[in-house]
Formats: structure tokens, C-alpha cells, sequence
């Protein structure tokens, strides 16, 4: 399976899962970013990290330790 961290800049996917154990999993749900949410990836921080994705409407910057942490599959 895909993370977050597979992807590369401008590439779509659906989010698949969210493990427990990723750090923002709160902030995802409050903003309405669950599993079966579609996402581009807008922008990958030079050295990589942050990741910066685009979903309903929001830009969310997310660490590399927790975009490892949800899982996606690619559209495409």
C-alpha cells in the first residue's frame, strides 16, 4: 500500500486509511479529511518535509512522520 510519503508533486489519490498512531489524526478529522477523501499533492517542502496536500478546499502541510502514517491509493 501507498502512503502520502510515495506520492510526488500534482499526484491524485483517495485516502485509504489513517493509522491511530498518526500524530494529526484529530486535526484530519475535524477538517473533514477521512478515508474516501480525494487529494492532490500541491507542493514537497525542498529538503522533503513538510508535504503540502489539497483536500476539499483546504492546502495541509503534514510532516513526513505522520503522511506515512495515511494510506492512499493513486487515481490515474
Amino acid at each position: 500500500m501507498k502512503t502520502i510519503n510515495d506520492l510526488k508533486q500534482d499526484d491524485l489519490a483517495i485516502i485509504t486509511e489513517v493509522k491511530d498512531s498518526c500524530n494529526i489524526i484529530q486535526q484530519l478529522a475535524s477538517m473533514g479529511v477521512l478515508p474516501q477523501t480525494e487529494l492532490r499533492v500541491v507542493a514537497v517542502a525542498p529538503m522533503g518535509d513538510p508535504i503540502t496536500i489539497e483536500a476539499l478546499g483546504q492546502r495541509i502541510s503534514i510532516r513526513r512522520l505522520d503522511a506515512k502514517e495515511i494510506y492512499v491509493e493513486t487515481l490515474g
